[in-house]
């Protein structure tokens, strides 16, 4: 169930509607836009757990700090944001996880843009996952976006047993995308192989098959890969370890397009820095880069890059 709230917003219902059925009909947003140099990063602060933002203007290289307004629900917070344009509404949508750690967290918050510059944001619903765990031990964090077949998905990492896991994954579809008010029943992402405790998904198509880049939370704290031909079932890992050589611990992983023809994942260390890798094919399970730090005006965490919706000046 999601608990929406009333909120400002400036299109009508009919221009965001018709600029949902586009959205969807074009798969909501590409990975593959051939601008790779503006991009936006919502993200919270190791030491503010709010919602900010950076801007880049040569691909992702050096950060600028950027105007965001946003006051979370009282009694709640913002981690983990997770940023989804949807282009033809002219829209930022982010899901983020909304208590600290040691907290019993049953849901999970979404605010969306109120102007089209994207600097101003406002709560817009809550989406329970007490279906999924509850009671005093339950943690639901993480929120991630996917698009599959013209639909939308969101995912969550959910644990019944408190901060230390096991997390497992879980999905549903989103069937409101002008008010976020209704989700289908949630679901669990399996497969065979899969980490005994994993969060922080980046699920994404390539060619004929889907990647989930996710961290293994129990064995190493590395970014690992599984494969399927099902966003969110059927995966196979297929990449273990510190088999790019990204080191650990990371988490916050996204991986993105920095041409047609390579690919960039940002990593964060837990809080304690980002860095990023720069593929050495189109292959995203090939080999990597060795990963180098971005500048930014200071230390962020736990967010998603996207690139510049075109109607906004980065």
């Amino acid at each position: 169930m999601i608990l929406p709230e009333k909120k400002l917003w400036t299109p009508s219902r009919r221009e965001l509607l018709k600029g949902a059925g586009a959205a969807l009909a074009s798969g909501g947003w590409s990975r593959g836009n051939q601008n790779y140099l503006n991009w936006l990063w919502w993200h919270f602060k190791p030491t503010d757990t709010n919602l900010f933002c950076f801007s880049s203007t040569n691909g992702g290289t050096t950060w600028a700090s950027r105007t965001c307004n946003y006051t979370p629900r009282s009694g709640t917070i913002v981690r983990d944001p997770n940023a989804l344009p949807l282009v033809d509404q002219q829209n930022v949508v982010i899901a983020y996880t909304s208590d600290t750690f040691g907290v019993s967290t049953t849901s999970f918050d979404i605010c969306r843009n109120t102007d089209a510059a994207c600097k101003n944001f406002s709560y817009l619903a809550t989406i329970d996952t007490s279906s999924i765990v509850s009671g005093a031990n339950a943690r639901s964090w993480g929120p991630r976006w996917v698009w599959y077949a013209g639909n939308l998905y969101v995912t969550i990492a959910c644990s019944a047993n408190g901060d230390n896991g096991p997390f497992q994954l879980y999905y549903a579809q989103v069937l409101d995308l002008v008010n976020f008010s209704s989700i289908g029943p949630w679901q669990q992402i399996t497969g065979t192989g899969l980490p005994s405790s994993m969060f922080d998904n980046d699920i994404f198509p390539y060619g004929a098959q889907w990647l989930m880049f996710v961290k293994n939370e129990l064995n190493g704290k590395f970014i690992e890969v599984a494969q399927s031909n099902n966003p969110f079932s059927g995966y196979s890992m297929i990449r273990t370890g510190n088999w790019a050589g990204f080191g650990t611990p990371r988490e916050g992983e996204y991986v993105n397009r920095m041409s047609a023809s390579q690919w960039w994942i940002i990593l964060d260390a837990q809080g304690s820095g980002y860095t990023r890798s720069n593929s050495t094919s189109d292959d995203p399970t090939g080999s990597w880069g060795a990963p180098f730090s971005m500048t930014t005006p200071y230390t962020p965490q736990n967010g998603k890059n996207i690139l510049c919706p075109g109607w906004v000046v980065p």
